[in-house]
C-alpha cells in the first residue's frame, strides 16, 4: 500500500475534536492530515488521497456539508469513504445520511477503530498484519 493510502482526512475545525482524533490515530498506523478553516477539502483529499475521510459536524456551520457533497461529487473522490461524527439527532443533520458511517460524539477509541473497520480499513493501520 502506497503511504498516501495510509492517512486519513479529518475535517472538523474543533480544536478538541482535532486532538481527540491526534489521539486515537496515534494508536494506529495512519496518519492524520487535518483540514483547516478556509481549506479547499476537495483539493485536499486530491493531494493526499486519503484511505478515509472523517468529519466532523460543526454546530451552526455548513462547511462539513458543503465538503462532502463536493467529495461525493467528484469523480476522482466519491469513492473514498467518509465517516461523519455527529452531536446532533440524525433527523436534525439529514445531510449525514450520505457518509458510508456515521457517529454520535462523544466519539470513543473503540468507536474510531469500529468506524475504520467498517469503511473496510484495518483499524490498527495498514502495516500491520494479523497472523
Amino acid at each position: 500500500m502506497d503511504q498516501a493510502a495510509e492517512n486519513i482526512l479529518v475535517v472538523g475545525f474543533d480544536a478538541n475534536f482535532q486532538y481527540l482524533m491526534r489521539r486515537y490515530a496515534s494508536q494506529s498506523a495512519y496518519q492524520l492530515v487535518f483540514s483547516n478553516i478556509g481549506d479547499d477539502v476537495v483539493d485536499l483529499a486530491l493531494q493526499h488521497h486519503p484511505a478515509a475521510i472523517i468529519m466532523a459536524e460543526e454546530s451552526g456551520n455548513s462547511v462539513a456539508k458543503d465538503a462532502l457533497g463536493a467529495i461525493l461529487a467528484n469523480p476522482c473522490l466519491h469513492m473514498i469513504p467518509v465517516v461523519v461524527c455527529l452531536w446532533s439527532d440524525e433527523r436534525e443533520c439529514q445531510w449525514a445520511g450520505m457518509a458510508r458511517v456515521r457517529l454520535h460524539m462523544p466519539l470513543m477509541l473503540d468507536d474510531f477503530h469500529a468506524a475504520l473497520e467498517q469503511v473496510g480499513l484495518n483499524s490498527r493501520g495498514p502495516s500491520e498484519h494479523t497472523t
